[in-house]
């Protein structure tokens, strides 16, 4: 397993833990949201560090195929944008759940 796929395990497993929390009603709700925030940042990051690997090595796997050249750079910047939405996400919900 490699360090992205991890990464993806570990924001499933939060993912899945706030909501437990939501529907167990275990835990105040600022927490299931910031359970939720770090689900998104994980998840971002590990976007993020794919889209840019695969702009720097011009090669991206998709649904298990391996793509080169101008589609491996669109997928790349739409992983890269993708990350950044979540990103954008995981901070708003940090803001939120200290607030």
């Amino acid at each position: 397993m490699s360090l992205l796929e991890g990464m993806r395990c570990v924001a499933a497993g939060l993912a899945f833990l706030a909501l437990a929390c939501l529907v167990a009603r275990m835990v105040p709700l600022p927490h299931v949201i910031l359970l939720s925030a770090m689900a998104f940042a994980v998840q971002g990051i590990a976007e993020l560090g794919d889209g840019v690997l695969g702009l720097r090595a011009n090669l991206v796997r998709n649904w298990g195929r391996l793509h080169a050249g101008h589609k491996a750079r669109t997928a790349s910047v739409a992983k890269c944008t993708i990350g950044v939405i979540l990103l954008l996400l995981a901070a708003t919900g940090f803001l939120l759940a200290m607030s």
